[in-house]
């Protein structure tokens, strides 16, 4: 599994961002200002690490991909803040997934880590302002947290929002699809239908077959 990118022209033509190297690669976003390109990683000794790919002007690689989170934990889902100087992300380093908050660009050791979340949290999104950063519960509620980052960061604490839609069967919140819009106003969310058509079994189906 590599990266590649292809322009919104309807070009047939794809480019080669990642070359496959033989772990599975996800792209998590680019930047606002199109210049960083943040990925996940598998690794068979750390898990998911999280790495960031810098561009040129012209889109294509401008140097080597550096590591941003790269631990014996999972880290992936990375979204940039509006302004770039933060990355969101989700780790399972306290034993369950939380969102944590690191600056960028910094080093592993010694860039600003918060976290975000309180009691679990995934699939951190940003408003588009920067000002609040919304992210999805582990009993599948959007939370939403208030950010400054005038003259240092301060975050708010995490408020529901809502509930996704749903039973309270539904526990697996790994696959739930969703984004915000730019102003915070508007979620766009996949919901899961659970069918009601009944289920048939063929018994003996390989005698059948034989007969045939």
């Amino acid at each position: 599994m590599g990266i590649y990118q292809r322009a919104t022209n309807g070009a047939p033509t794809e480019q080669t961002l990642i070359s496959p190297v033989g772990e599975p690669m996800y792209p998590n976003h680019w930047s606002g200002d199109g210049q960083f390109l943040l990925y996940t990683k598998e690794a068979a000794k750390t898990k998911s690490d999280l790495w960031v790919l810098p561009l040129g002007k012209d889109g294509r690689p401008a140097g080597e991909s550096i590591p941003f989170a790269a631990t014996e934990y999972s880290e992936t889902q990375g979204r940039f803040s509006p302004n770039r100087h933060w990355i969101a992300y989700t780790s399972d380093e306290s034993g369950r997934e939380e969102v944590y908050l690191r600056s960028f660009p910094a080093s592993q050791a010694d860039g600003t880590k918060l976290q975000i979340s309180r009691d679990g949290g995934r699939q951190p999104h940003w408003r588009g302002d920067g000002k609040e950063l919304f992210y999805l519960s582990l009993d599948r509620k959007i939370m939403v947290v208030d950010v400054s980052d005038a003259g240092g960061i301060r975050l708010g604490a995490p408020t529901s929002m809502f509930e996704l839609p749903g039973t309270a069967e539904q526990r697996d919140i790994s696959g739930w699809p969703w984004d915000v819009t730019t102003d915070g106003k508007r979620f766009l969310i996949g919901k899961t239908k659970m069918s009601s058509e009944p289920v048939s079994v063929a018994l003996n189906w390989s005698a059948v077959l034989k007969n045939k």
